[in-house]
């Protein structure tokens, strides 16, 4: 009963801690609107130019409901799945996810809030942190090791980066655990049974229908396993092999665009470019420091190099201690998983960017955990006090990696935004958009602050006048322009457009993600 109590505590304080950190997000990240966006949106499946001008009733100029449609559910629209699937079929990540939150925005339609996401968040944090307990007793054999593992992870700045991210890589954290867990019950008892094989064959459909980096890690699984039992027990092998290729298929059946996402959509084909060619060194250049201050704490070299010392001593003093006996064979798979996957991951993805290994972060956590016990047990005091000291070095940990690293995604910074963009509410926005990507996502909701808008491009700047004349109302004029302008460009780029559209002067407004300026 004590034990149960103590991992009510954790849950309630993880989930009190993961509660208040989504209270300090203030703004959201691009990505985090398309999240919206996908799994909501029945017109279009991105803003700008294009869809803009396909629904709009004024020559391209679209009013605040064009936003706010994009990530709201209409009520008529509650629980009809026919706009997330669609929307992921027209990008390139697979439907499960954006299905889920649909679901949530379901029951609260023609509204917007990051409740809804973080409240699906929270929801999956829940069932992770039963996995990860189970996991971590399997492999540490302690209940206070497997309770210090989830606190780590979940409380740690790369924990509640993952938590707090409205995206899919919470559930694609999940999907490496229940996969995980899965072979964890099949081999632990070798209980090659039916029930086993097709939950398995689920953990693949949960998998591939969250993300595609799901599959890189459960190929590294999987080839090791199949090697194994092809020796051990090939009866076992076909139905293991069956259970992951019948999973993958059924991917296939529910989202046949998998196969155009990953061989002929365009980030398919960079993750390949990338891997075959790229030649910066993205791990020591961006990772490495991520991983050290996101859950070391910045202590990662103080870390390994006592724990490499401790089996030193443990080696040359041959103390009842064994390093072999805290690694079994299916964690050293488990570690040989999730550094070829975190390879792939992170050579292969065409940007550098920390939300692209959270789900790897569990495996360090057990790692951490690991060593830290191990150091413990050199010190000569009793077992309640080694339990203490480790309990303090992990929790310590944690903190730091808060204080080093912050968490991912809050936007402190965007109150003050706000107030800024509010001095211009009810004006009419020209945005400019760029021959390639331009960020219409990240902090979106100032949008919602005009009452007209229309993307132009740099052709269209000598008809400004022409557009501008087309408003239904005659309010005043902010013009955002990409945040990748230099000053130059912006000063070249606003003298054109005050000229176009018979203004003198213009003033900046505010500078966030994109840079905006009242004409006048």
């Amino acid at each position: 009963m004590k034990k149960k109590t103590f991992y009510l505590i954790l849950i309630i304080l993880q989930l009190v801690l993961a509660v208040y950190t989504g209270s300090q997000k203030k703004s959201f990240f691009g990505d985090e609107i398309f999240s919206y966006g996908l799994a909501n949106s029945e017109n279009y499946s991105f803003l700008g130019k294009q869809s803009a001008t396909q629904v709009s009733h004024n020559h391209g100029w679209v009013d605040q409901s064009y936003f706010k449609d994009y990530v709201t559910v209409q009520k008529k629209d509650a629980f009809t799945y026919d706009a997330p699937y669609r929307n992921q079929v027209n990008d390139v990540h697979p439907p499960l996810y954006y299905v889920l939150l649909h679901t949530i925005c379901s029951l609260f339609p023609h509204s917007f809030s990051k409740w809804y996401g973080l409240g699906l968040n929270i929801g999956i944090l829940i069932i992770i942190d039963l996995l990860l307990y189970h996991i971590a007793k399997y492999f540490l054999k302690s209940e206070l090791k497997s309770l210090l593992t989830v606190a780590l992870w979940s409380c740690s700045a790369a924990g509640l980066s993952d938590i707090i991210l409205i995206r899919m890589y919470l559930l694609l954290t999940l999907a490496y655990l229940v996969f995980l867990q899965m072979h964890i019950k099949i081999f632990k008892d070798h209980s090659y049974s039916v029930q086993n094989f097709l939950l398995l064959f689920f953990s693949v459909m949960l998998g591939g229908l969250t993300h595609y980096y799901f599959y890189p890690f459960a190929f590294f699984m999987a080839a090791p396993v199949c090697v194994y039992l092809l020796v051990k027990n090939r009866g076992a092998l076909l139905a293991y092999m069956t259970s992951l290729l019948a999973g993958f298929a059924c991917n296939l059946m529910i989202f046949p665009a998998t196969l155009t996402h990953v061989f002929g959509g365009y980030r398919g084909t960079q993750v390949v470019t990338n891997l075959q060619g790229r030649t910066e060194n993205v791990f020591t250049k961006y990772y490495l420091g991520w991983i050290n201050n996101s859950i070391f704490g910045g202590l990662m070299l103080y870390v390994f190099a006592i724990f490499f010392i401790v089996c030193l001593v443990i080696y040359l003093r041959q103390k009842d201690i064994k390093v072999k006996d805290h690694i079994s064979p299916l964690f050293t798979l488990y570690s040989f998983t999730t550094i070829m996957s975190a390879i792939v991951i992170i050579k292969g993805s065409q940007m550098a960017q920390p939300r692209y290994i959270y789900a790897l972060y569990p495996w360090l956590a057990l790692v951490i955990v690991g060593m830290l016990s191990l150091i413990v047990q050199m010190f000569k005091v009793n077992t309640h006090t080694k339990g203490f000291i480790l309990s303090v070095l992990t929790l310590f940990i944690a903190g730091l990696s808060i204080y080093q690293y912050n968490v991912d995604c809050l936007y402190s910074d965007y109150p003050a935004i706000e107030t800024k963009a509010k001095r211009v509410k009810g004006a009419d926005c020209l945005i400019y958009q760029n021959p390639g990507w331009t960020d219409f996502y990240t902090a979106m909701p100032l949008k919602f602050n005009y009452d007209e808008s229309y993307f132009f491009t740099s052709q269209e700047i000598p008809s400004l006048s022409k557009i501008l004349a087309k408003r239904q109302s005659k309010d005043q004029i902010v013009v955002l322009l990409p945040d990748s302008f230099t000053k130059s460009q912006v000063k070249q780029t606003m003298k054109v457009i005050c000229q176009s559209t018979h203004k003198k002067h213009y003033q900046a407004v505010y500078s966030y993600y994109s840079q905006a300026f009242l004409l006048s």
